[in-house]
């Protein structure tokens, strides 16, 4: 599931870019009104980690990933409504938001299932090498 849900994840997320010169024709944005709409998406997905990592150490990661998809899903569908960088903005922050869960999720996936217990606090990353074995369940 988690797979999935990041691959749709990495799918949607990039839709923007390959949109952009059909977006920026149809309603006249500039190339900078198109940067400010990527970093609306980029400050959301920075100050939504933090947020999501609270969130989800209460309400825990199943129901975490199903607010997640239900809110990128609603901000996915705004795209469809806006018109003019604030509301493209706005919708991308929304989705922005939104993504930031999924990295989260992602890490305590790996650690939990991956990671002995008594290694989960420790790890700095990427785990180098030569001492995957100490870490690894395997």
């Amino acid at each position: 599931m988690m797979l999935l849900v990041s691959f749709i994840s990495y799918l949607d997320r990039n839709t923007l870019a390959v949109l952009a010169p059909t977006i920026l024709k149809e309603t006249r944005l500039t190339n900078e009104q198109y940067g400010f709409i990527i970093s609306a998406f980029s400050i959301a997905y920075m100050l939504g980690n933090p947020v999501w990592g609270f969130v989800l150490d209460r309400i825990g990661l199943r129901r975490g990933m199903t607010a997640s998809v239900f809110l990128w899903t609603i901000a996915s569908t705004l795209h469809a409504f806006v018109n003019g960088m604030f509301g493209f903005a706005a919708a991308r922050s929304v989705l922005g938001f939104g993504k930031a869960q999924l990295f989260l999720e992602a890490c305590a996936q790996f650690q939990k299932r991956w990671l002995l217990r008594s290694a989960r606090g420790e790890l700095p990353f990427p785990i180098p090498a030569d001492r995957w074995e100490r870490y690894s369940l395997h």
